[in-house]
């Protein structure tokens, strides 16, 4: 958690809330999904912060799953990894021109124990855009996988999916 908010102070991307990027850091996690969950969360604006892409990963992991010692690699260090490059790249063309709305990148923890980092965070800033999207990243890359999962449940997001998933399909 320190680490990837290191790493969000260095590049100067905005706390997301409470002018601290990690959410009630001196709390412990529990499986009381009111708890807090020591998410960890910055934004960089856009011009319109009634909007907001968020894009997220989680940070916990369950080690040597599936008899695989170094299942948290994958699991979700691929997807950390994935976020802080990206944060680091839109925070650099953001420099140059604002996106059009905020992009909150989400480090989410207890993810390993049902989901309680997730849940915590969006229960507790469901309301703060009048319209959001959110990207997950997990378990990006295998040695050995040739499958590729990929979903949508939002109509408004199908040319996003399908251009995606053309280029995924071009690309093998």
């Amino acid at each position: 958690q320190e680490y990837i908010k290191d790493c969000f102070s260095n590049l100067e991307i905005e706390p997301f809330a409470d002018d601290y990027y990690i959410s009630n850091k001196d709390a412990l996690i529990s499986l009381d999904f009111d708890s807090n969950t020591n998410n960890v969360a910055a934004v960089i604006k856009g011009t319109d912060s009634s909007k907001a892409v968020y894009i997220t990963a989680h940070l916990d992991h369950v080690n040597g799953r599936n008899n695989k010692p170094l299942s948290g690699a994958v699991d979700n260090a691929s997807g950390i990894a994935v976020l802080l490059e990206t944060a680091h790249r839109l925070k650099d063309i953001t420099d140059e021109k604002p996106l059009d709305m905020d992009v909150v990148f989400v480090a989410f923890n207890a993810e390993e124990l049902g989901l309680i980092g997730s849940q915590n965070f969006f229960n507790k800033y469901y309301t703060k855009y009048s319209q959001s999207y959110n990207i997950n990243i997990d378990c990006v890359a295998q040695k050995n996988c040739n499958n590729l999962s990929m979903g949508n449940d939002d109509p408004n997001s199908e040319a996003l999916y399908s251009a995606m998933k053309d280029i995924f399909d071009k690309e093998k």
